[in-house]
């Protein structure tokens, strides 16, 4: 339900906003994380963080639009997804290589999808929503210069921060100037989030093991082969080595 009514827009109004800037919105899920992005050029950038942030911030979930439209839209996806055999190895990969949360799967079986309702979304969002579990990136800024221009205005005594000093011993550029101008956005629209800390931090254990599964077609076969990777794609030589095998 990303980019449809908020409290403070209609659905209709999401989307003139949106064909107004000439932009993109879309959004993605994965199993750690999900992102709502809007791409268009960067001269709007203060009404896209606003619009990002109040779809984010303020989904209207409302009943009827929830049960009669988005459940089945979801629905036909699960269908979809289960008739893909790519993504339905995926699937299998996890759960058969994890244990705790990253076996369980990314798309809900439908049985679950049959009790969601607008109470559970708005709950959803009031837990999810806090300050260590969200980020606002802006990106296709000049980082070099922004970069060169933040260190060149970074107070030299870090109590400056705090009292709203700033030594500036260089010009800003102009991307300095619209980080800084969608900073002064995005700010205000997140400083009453809570801030409190998840009590339980996902777990998962690398176990390791086999998943078959039944097909329709007798005429091919699919599988994967899957192996742990300690630290991830954060090792730039192992995870380079690990994507030409």
């Amino acid at each position: 339900m990303a980019f449809k009514s908020t409290i403070n827009r209609s659905h209709l109004r999401v989307v003139r906003e949106v064909e107004a800037i000439g932009g993109n919105a879309q959004a993605l899920a994965s199993r750690k994380q999900m992102g709502c992005t809007f791409d268009a050029l960067k001269t709007y950038g203060p009404p896209m963080v606003k619009l990002r942030i109040d779809c984010v911030r303020h989904p209207a979930s409302l009943h009827w639009k929830v049960s009669e439209q988005q459940l089945h839209k979801v629905k036909a996806e699960i269908i979809e997804a289960s008739n893909n055999h790519r993504s339905l190895l995926l699937e299998a990969i996890h759960s058969a290589s994890y244990s705790w949360d990253l076996a369980n799967p990314l798309l809900a079986p439908e049985s679950a999808i049959n009790i969601l309702n607008s109470t559970i979304l708005e709950e959803f969002v009031v837990i999810s929503l806090r300050k260590p579990d969200i980020s606002v990136l802006f990106r296709q800024l000049h980082h070099p210069t922004l970069l060169k221009s933040s260190a060149a205005s970074t107070p030299e005594n870090p109590e400056d921060v705090s009292s709203g000093k700033t030594l500036q011993r260089s010009t800003p550029s102009a991307d300095m100037y619209l980080h800084m101008e969608l900073l002064s956005v995005a700010v205000p629209l997140l400083s009453d989030l809570p801030k409190i800390l998840c009590p339980v931090e996902p777990q998962f254990v690398y176990v390791g093991s086999d998943y078959h599964c039944q097909a329709d077609s007798r005429d091919a076969t699919h599988f994967a082969i899957a192996f742990e990777l300690p630290g991830g794609w954060q090792k730039d030589k192992e995870a380079m080595a690990l994507t030409v095998l």
